[in-house]
């Protein structure tokens, strides 16, 4: 294989490869001062937490599911209300930019503990700049264990900008409530056009480096 098609491979590499496995965002919630804060990408989460009855926002224990640090897990963002009629709460991932990205998926880990809980849905939506939110679609209700739940938004988000996701739990009529959610990754691909793109720039920077070479050739006699 020449030079070139050595440069456009190790550059598609790179750039499929990368884009499969680093989140462009993430969230852990083990800065103590700023926990909606991103970790990884320039985005924010927000929290709205209403209840009938008595109810707090705090940081509980995390889990290292999901994780992208090999080290112990430390705090998760946590809900809970005793007892309580009824009781939402919401956490918005704001400020997300997937230009030239395609393949959208999040995942996290979730948990919930419930005493006498007669009603409960876990839902996530979207919102593109100022349009409506989409239509919330259901997810299954976690358990007492963390689990890692992973969501495709089929293709809807590719490539754009000013992105909204928002995970939601609603319950009622129980004695005592409690949401966890713990490091949230949202992992985009590279789209064509990104990858023809780097691809070009490869194949430029090849031409130029072989070029330049040729110049650079010392003149023999008898050659």
């Amino acid at each position: 294989m020449n030079k070139v098609g050595i440069s456009l491979l190790m550059v598609f590499g790179m750039v499929m490869t990368g884009g499969a496995a680093t989140p462009a965002y993430y969230w852990n919630f083990n800065n103590a001062f700023n926990p909606l804060a991103s970790n990884i990408g320039g985005a924010h989460a927000d929290v709205v937490h209403l209840s009938v009855g008595p109810g707090e926002v705090f940081l509980g224990a995390g889990t290292s599911l999901n994780a992208l640090e090999p080290a112990s897990p430390n705090f998760s963002l946590g809900a809970a209300a005793a007892p309580d009629i009824f009781q939402l709460e919401s956490i918005t991932f704001r400020n997300l930019d997937f230009r030239h990205l395609s393949n959208v998926q999040l995942s996290f880990a979730a948990q919930t503990w419930s005493v006498l809980d007669t009603a409960a849905t876990f839902t996530v939506s979207y919102q593109i700049g100022t349009a409506a939110w989409s239509t919330p679609v259901s997810l299954a209700t976690p358990s007492a264990s963390w689990s890692v739940y992973q969501v495709g938004f089929g293709g809807v988000l590719d490539g754009k900008n000013d992105v909204k996701i928002r995970l939601t739990f609603i319950d009622a009529f129980d004695f005592f409530d409690y949401h966890g959610i713990d490091n949230v990754q949202i992992i985009p691909e590279p789209s064509g056009s990104a990858l023809l793109f780097w691809g070009g720039l490869a194949l430029i920077g090849g031409l130029l480096r072989s070029r330049a070479g040729r110049l650079a050739t010392p003149f023999r006699a008898g050659s």
